[in-house]
């Protein structure tokens, strides 16, 4: 009976997904059902068996359901809408968000079709994806699932399970060194991030990036913790392999962030004062074998994407070129901080199904953002000596790889919060911990942060009116920039002060 329930849902879910496939697939209808409705009952047993692996729970279930369903359903409406309400341009009217998706999912079709072997998707002539793995998992699915047509959303099946198995790895990962409600919040969080759905419901390498790095996150703080060492061993060197084929560029500093999390989890409080200090000179040497492997196509690349931003944004040119040229590589990661800029979101000219896509975005950054700050500003009252290294490391770590997103992609609407929200499960761990410290211990500061990201949002919404309506009263943006950094001074001065203040001036107890 207890294996019974999970086959029938899965049935279920893989005869809803064959009639909609049967309804928008190109081809054969036998095949749209079959391909679409047998990969959707495998990846719903798939998510039955590790929803009962990660410990059950009603939670945990509408967590995976919602984090598979969000990303399946939305892929499907974007595939269809976009042709129809899009920009009329190649991408779009393929049903595609991402130029990326569209060039590799292209040619993994046309590798399938092809008489090549699959594994020349790792090689030269593939310039779609510089890395293959995911190339040659879309050509394989498309030649032995899908030979008579390309369905493009057997990708976006495989690419929301892998997202939604990465929930449950992170809250097991989670649960192991926090307090289940911590691992709770980050599971909400990784599952409905806008971005992430986003990122999910595309072809891209993301949601398998994601999924995997949370499986290797967990397998790291597994080994030491179990008894039978060769199940978390197993899944780490399976995971790191695919995200080395699927990116050894992204998969470095994912594994060199774990490998740090297990440094510090489980070996530096074990290890002698001379051990500890050669661990931390191999790891040193590490990071900076894996910067210089990095840096050439670090510097060219975000050279290269800040030229395209300042050729592209007419606005941007102008105020770059009232800096002076020390300052305008500062302007351009702190106007990479703040995109998608919501007020933009909201004012700028697009067809409403841009609009909805670009505001979702910006939304989720706007919410998450806050949160980021709040725990940085609060982990150093964490009492655990451990937990509180934990978390300075994840918070260090993100704070690195989002101002490294940010050069890398300068102010990009589309690949700054792509690259950003890769270290996903760092993020939903920062966040989760500073919303339910801020609701435990009562703290102020995520409200002061709040406050100053209104008077951020509020100042822009008025810059970006006076930028789309003449009658409205236009303000210069250096001043107003000026204006909101003292905004944000008296917020968090004044908050400084008051808690001085109340410290060396508690309320009186009364009768």
């Amino acid at each position: 009976m207890r294996l019974t329930k999970p086959i029938i849902v899965a049935l279920i879910a893989g005869a809803v997904a064959a009639f909609v496939f049967a309804l928008i697939g190109p081809g054969a209808v036998w095949i749209s059902c079959l391909a679409g409705g047998g990969l959707t009952v495998l990846a719903v047993w798939g998510l039955f068996r590790v929803w009962r692996w990660a410990g059950g729970g009603r939670s945990l279930a509408w967590i995976l359901i919602l984090a598979f369903v969000l990303r399946l359903g939305v892929g499907i409406a974007l595939h269809l809408l976009l042709p129809i309400y899009g920009d009329d341009e190649p991408v779009q009217n393929a049903g595609y968000v991402f130029y990326d998706a569209w060039q590799r999912d292209q040619q993994s079709w046309q590798l399938a079709q092809s008489d090549q072997a699959l594994f020349s998707a790792f090689g030269s002539e593939f310039y779609s994806d510089q890395y293959g793995g995911l190339l040659w998992l879309g050509s394989l699915i498309y030649r032995f699932l899908s030979p008579d047509a390309h369905r493009p959303m057997l990708m976006v099946i495989l690419g929301a399970f892998t997202a939604a198995v990465g929930a449950a790895f992170l809250i097991r990962a989670v649960q192991s060194r926090f307090d289940p409600s911590i691992a709770l919040a980050a599971g909400w969080i990784y599952a409905l991030y806008p971005e992430s759905v986003l990122q999910g419901a595309s072809q891209m390498r993301e949601p398998f990036l994601m999924g995997l790095s949370a499986i290797a996150w967990w397998a790291v703080i597994a080994i030491p913790r179990t008894r039978i060492r060769w199940r978390p061993l197993t899944a780490l060197i399976a995971a790191s392999l695919a995200l080395m084929l699927l990116s050894w560029r992204a998969a470095l500093p994912i594994l060199l962030a774990i490998s740090l999390w297990f440094v510090v989890d489980t070996l530096l409080d074990r290890m002698k004062s001379s051990t500890r200090w050669v661990m931390l000179a191999v790891l040193a040497v590490a990071f900076l074998a894996l910067a210089v492997l990095s840096w050439r196509w670090f510097s060219e690349a975000g050279g290269w994407d800040m030229r395209v931003l300042e050729m592209s944004s007419g606005m941007l040119t102008r105020q770059l070129s009232k800096l002076p040229e020390s300052l305008q590589f500062v302007f351009i990661i702190f106007y990479g901080l703040t995109q998608p800029v919501l007020p933009a979101a909201i004012f700028e000219t697009a067809l409403p199904i841009r609009t909805a896509i670009a505001i979702g975005r910006a939304l989720g950054w706007y919410a998450l953002a806050p949160l980021l700050i709040s725990a940085g500003v609060s982990l150093w009252r964490i009492p655990d000596r451990t937990q509180r290294r934990l978390m300075m490391l994840a918070a260090a770590f993100s704070a690195a790889w989002i101002l490294i997103s940010s050069f890398r992609a300068g102010g990009d609407l589309w690949d700054n919060p792509r690259y950003r929200t890769i270290l996903i499960i760092w993020l939903s761990l920062l966040a989760a911990w500073a919303w339910v410290w801020a609701r435990q211990k009562h703290s102020p500061w995520l409200w002061r942060i709040l406050a100053v990201e209104g008077i951020f949002l509020a100042f822009f919404t008025h810059w970006y009116l006076g930028r789309y309506l003449s009658a409205w009263p236009k303000m210069l943006l250096f001043p107003m920039l000026g204006l909101i950094a003292l905004g944000a001074v008296l917020v968090i001065g004044g908050g400084v002060i008051w808690d001085r203040w109340r410290n060396h001036h508690p309320p009186r107890k009364t009768l």
